[in-house]
């Protein structure tokens, strides 16, 4: 009869037929649990204030020295580095089986996110529960406007406080002033923004191409739109664009006289093309109006070229219908 105590191999040697051998095994299991620097936040692209630190034990409770901690940090979206500038580092516990990573900087994408401390064939890792928080505010970013929008009309605008990585800023909650190159706009002050976000409902006044708006808050933050085009709104009125001028009697008024198809903001409607008669109004002599007095709109345009009065007189008017 032979035995071995505790020990990691053996080796039996000449044994011989109708032996017996036994063994028994002990498999030591272990827990790891954080025990410093979760959770905590820091801004972004600054170090965190506290090292991460784990406790490695077995199941006895007894401290487990020297055992190989790894702590790993996303490799996508908002994460950090470890000092070195690695996602990924190993340290080992100590005599009282502790193991602390070295420092720990945010990456520039605002998030929360989890690193994650394990040791080797251990089943449940510890989670440090980090946040990267956006820097100050930098700047203003408005969401794609799409062509084409109709003056008069409202649409709805997004945008967005922004650091200087273009993390949103979540702790802006105040209102911001409105321009634009569309004529006026309504508000020139927004409702106040949410989170960091503003979603408002805008009217412009001028049709054209290539119109922007812009945001600022008064302190040097500013952001402007993509280009966009504004539609004329709906006729609503009839408008002189070249006046009649004092002319000799029975001649051709000119220049040539036109007469706008406009809208309530007095854009031209492009699209109309109407029949539009010219007629007198004030009419201090009795005179008649001779030429062709009606003329079908071009992009939203009629244009008199042949009118003329055949008696002299002053305060003569001419009226469009």
């Amino acid at each position: 009869n032979s035995s071995a105590g505790a020990v990691g191999s053996y080796t039996f040697t000449n044994v011989t037929a109708n032996h017996t051998i036994a063994a028994s095994f002990v498999v030591t299991t272990y827990t790891i649990t954080a025990t410093a620097g979760t959770p905590q936040s820091t801004t972004v692209n600054t170090l965190f204030a506290t090292n991460l630190q784990v406790m490695v034990i077995d199941e006895f409770n007894n401290p487990a020295s020297n055992m190989v901690v790894s702590f790993t940090a996303p490799n996508l979206g908002a994460s950090g580095v470890f000092s070195g500038n690695v996602l990924v580092t190993t340290i080992n516990t100590d005599i009282n089986g502790i193991a602390t990573a070295p420092s720990f900087t945010a990456n520039s994408l605002a998030g929360a996110y989890t690193v994650v401390a394990s040791v080797v064939n251990n089943i449940s890792p510890a989670n440090f529960l980090l946040t990267n928080s956006a820097g100050a505010l930098d700047h203003f970013t408005i969401a794609a406007i799409s062509s084409s929008q109709t003056a008069g009309t409202p649409f709805s605008i997004t945008v967005t406080a922004e650091d200087a990585n273009n993390n949103t800023v979540t702790s802006f909650n105040n209102a911001v002033n409105l321009n634009t190159t569309a004529g006026n706009i309504s508000p020139i002050v927004t409702n106040n923004f949410v989170n960091g976000i503003l979603t408002q409902l805008v009217t412009v006044s001028q049709s054209g191409i290539g119109k922007e708006i812009s945001v600022n808050d008064g302190s040097n933050h500013m952001g402007t739109s993509n280009a966009f085009t504004v539609l004329p709104g709906s006729p609503t009125q009839l408008a002189f664009g070249v006046q009649p001028r004092d002319t000799v009697a029975n001649s051709v008024l000119t220049p040539s006289i036109t007469i706008k198809v406009e809208d309530a903001n007095n854009n031209i409607v492009t699209s109309d093309t109407r029949d539009i008669t010219i007629v007198i109004g004030n009419n201090p002599s009795g005179g008649a109006l001779s030429g062709t007095t009606t003329i079908s709109a071009v992009n939203g345009v009629a244009t008199f070229s042949t009118l003329s009065i055949n008696k002299a007189g002053n305060n003569y008017t001419l009226a469009a219908t």
